[in-house]
């Protein structure tokens, strides 16, 4: 569920890339088409990261994206400078800090953000019985507020 709302908020990246207000420049690279990538990022992105084409263009689908920063291994988080990663890009835009306990969110000073979108500790561990009401709401169907609140959980 977590990378639902993400994956909404990544889709609005574009539009919001010149605020000031946003922490941390988004990956171009990641954003680009696997087509469209040239032939060197291709390969580092299939050989040392274990992507293919489709699971380039479809976030979410690689198992990498599962890892944290952190969790990468050295060859791994080479490679993803080679791409034009930080571990600041990573952590929001790759793995959007589903690597984080609840408590982590909190040091990372995002966990206000989530809670203002309707996450809980139980929703974050996965035992609340229902899901945050902005799971299911389109970016066009946040309010202000929660569309400010949201640019703050992508990179802070």
């Amino acid at each position: 569920m977590k990378s639902t709302c993400i994956a909404i908020l990544a889709a609005s990246i574009s539009v919001q890339t010149a605020s000031a207000a946003f922490p941390v420049p988004p990956p171009e690279t990641r954003y680009k088409p696997f087509q469209k990538l040239d032939s060197t990022a291709q390969n580092i992105a299939i050989e040392k990261l274990g992507y293919t084409a489709e699971t380039w263009n479809n976030h979410g689908l690689a198992p990498i994206e599962k890892k944290g920063w952190s969790s990468l291994t050295s060859n791994e988080r080479t490679a993803a400078a080679e791409l034009g990663f930080t571990q600041n890009s990573w952590d929001c835009f790759i793995n959007h800090f589903e690597q984080d306990t609840w408590e982590e969110l909190e040091a990372r000073g995002v966990q206000e953000h989530y809670r203002q979108l309707g996450w809980t500790e139980a929703h974050w561990t996965h035992v609340a019985d229902d899901v945050p009401y902005t799971e299911s709401r389109w970016w066009d169907m946040l309010t202000s507020n929660e569309k400010d609140v949201s640019y703050f959980i992508l990179c802070l």
